[in-house]
């Protein structure tokens, strides 16, 4: 992505943004794929919340240990 504004110019590179959606998005389609169809869509909006907090409240405790 390239902006300018008045005299400067500012270039970011997204790549590595745009290859870690990619990867949270695989992970939702496939966490998405493991439930099953007949639950509301608000259930299962719960429970991807539900498991996805608990993973990376997991993950940030064993970053600190």
């Amino acid at each position: 992505m390239k902006t300018t504004v008045g005299e400067f110019t500012l270039t970011l590179d997204m790549s590595g943004h745009v290859a870690r959606s990619l990867e949270v998005l695989d992970e939702l389609q496939r966490r998405l794929n493991e439930l099953s169809p007949r639950i509301s869509e608000e259930e299962a909006l719960r429970i991807l919340l539900l498991d996805m907090t608990f993973d990376y409240l997991k993950a940030k405790k064993s970053e600190v240990c």
